[in-house]
């Protein structure tokens, strides 16, 4: 307890800069556990918990318990923490083992941050198995025994505290689906929960989207930039590429230094999208010389770190549309098109005429979309007459509440085609067609189902006839509107 005073009173003053701070409720979680924690555990209550498990909680956990608190108003009474915050003692103890967990919290915990990817697919690949219910949950305890569930993630996710042997007091995150344990970086709970708290407080988690906390490595910016610069292998300059870039700011000289590497090798793309988030102004000269060599990769860095600059970007779109050639770089480019002020339809459409069936119906879709549609019916005409199922689906997709005769005929030879109906993908196709039938002719009171109905028992016939019949079916459902009045 007393090595850990001057950390907890240091904690307790963080919490509430961090409330003050996030007065927006911006951090994720934040909005639930409103930076609120209830008043701390009773000694006994936590003696009671460690002689019903039989265990010893490590000391950095019981400090917060009994010094900070227990508990708070976030999801299942969580406490302000990471994510969806700290549950309270007892609550949630079940959740990895289900079963007997008094016997079985205690075990001894084999997970390790050492483990590889192999150890772990060893240790699982029997769980799904068949086996009794209590087998299960022997499994389940090898693999999670002496681990406490600590907070929830959202999810399937949450963080867990290791109870014992080599790792105790270590916060992992976990996934209940099984997926391959993650250890964070502190030495222990308390190391892991004041990192959160700097975090909040110097920006890096108040940022739009996912931060994913304590899956990256914390610490002084300068000294990850050098780590990520001597390290040896492509996994460890990839996740101190990731640390890097989750800081919500670097400091100027350590910018610079980013330049200078940049200057000597003008194709690193990692440099580059550093220097883009934290510096846009000086990155714009780098990401105009990159993309004359590889167009993706810049607007990959731009859609992942400058989107707020999206106008910048729309004449280099232009003049580099025919660049695009598959479906990731369309995502990028359509991206920042959509955050642009621009009506961009124009702009796209030059790229219907790919030989990339995925991509022609991504720009199908995404015209589609757009309010002023219509201004492209000839382009979705001519996609109902391609011969791919699919491009014909995406059209009709896009086509599906405009209410225009001169579609009929194009609708018309669409239901003349062969469906394989046991196929998803054209019995998709078919379906949409029949919505957009059922819309076209909305007064002749048919659902979807009784088309569907009258189409599988008229068509239900031998091969001979199958044409004549679509014929006549076809003429039926498009003409019935003028019996009906």
């Amino acid at each position: 307890m007393k090595n850990n005073k001057i950390q907890i009173e240091r904690i307790i003053h963080k919490l509430s800069k961090a409330r003050a701070i996030d007065e927006g409720l911006i951090v994720f979680g934040a909005s639930k556990h409103k930076y609120k924690i209830r008043k701390p555990a009773k000694v006994d209550e936590v003696e009671e918990f460690e002689k019903l498990y039989k265990l010893l909680l490590p000391s950095c956990y019981r400090s917060f318990l009994l010094n900070i608190g227990n508990g708070g108003e976030s999801y299942a009474s969580s406490a302000a923490g990471p994510f969806l915050g700290i549950y309270p003692l007892s609550k949630n103890v079940d959740e990895l083992l289900y079963e007997d967990t008094e016997n079985r919290l205690n075990r001894d915990c084999i997970l390790s941050p050492k483990m590889s990817d192999q150890e772990w697919i060893d240790l699982v690949k029997d769980v799904e198995k068949e086996s009794t219910d209590n087998e299960f949950y022997e499994k389940l305890a090898k693999i999670y025994g002496g681990i406490l569930p600590i907070g929830s993630q959202g999810c399937t996710y949450l963080h867990g505290l290791i109870l014992n042997g080599e790792y105790k007091g270590r916060v992992v995150n976990l996934d209940i689906d099984r997926q391959k344990p993650k250890f964070t970086f502190e030495n222990n709970f308390l190391d892991w929960y004041e990192r959160w708290l700097d975090e909040v407080i110097d920006g890096t988690l108040r940022q739009n989207g996912p931060t994913w906390f304590g899956y990256s490595k914390g610490g002084n910016a300068k000294i990850l930039f050098e780590e990520y610069l001597n390290a040896k292998n492509i996994e460890d300059k990839e996740f101190l590429f990731a640390s890097l870039i989750q800081k919500a700011n670097l400091p100027e000289d350590l910018i610079q230094n980013i330049e200078r590497k940049l200057q000597e090798n003008k194709g690193d793309v990692e440099m580059l999208s550093l220097l883009t988030k934290f510096d846009y102004n000086k990155s714009q000269s780098y990401l105009q010389n990159l993309s004359i060599t590889n167009f993706k990769g810049t607007l990959e860095i731009v859609f992942s770190y400058a989107l707020q600059h999206s106008d910048n970007w729309i004449d280099s779109i232009k003049s580099n549309i025919n660049l695009i050639k598959s479906n990731e770089t369309y995502r990028y480019c359509r991206k920042i098109l959509e955050n642009s002020n621009i009506e961009y339809g124009d702009i796209i459409l030059p790229l219907l005429s790919t030989d990339d069936i995925n991509l022609k119906c991504s720009i199908l879709n995404t015209l589609g979309n757009l309010s002023y549609k219509l201004k492209y019916l000839s382009q979705f005409k001519l996609a109902l007459g391609d011969s791919d199922k699919l491009v014909n689906r995406y059209a009709l997709g896009a086509l599906y509440n405009v209410n225009d005769d001169s579609l009929r005929p194009y609708y018309n030879s669409l239901f003349l085609k062969e469906y394989n109906l046991d196929d998803i993908s054209e019995k998709r196709t078919y379906e949409q067609l029949l919505r957009n039938i059922k819309f076209m002719d909305e007064s002749l009171d048919i659902n979807q189902y009784e088309l569907e109905k009258e189409s599988s028992e008229e068509l239900r016939i031998n091969s001979k006839t199958k044409v004549e019949s679509r014929k006549s079916l076809i003429s039926r459902l498009f003409n019935r509107k003028k019996n009906h009045r």
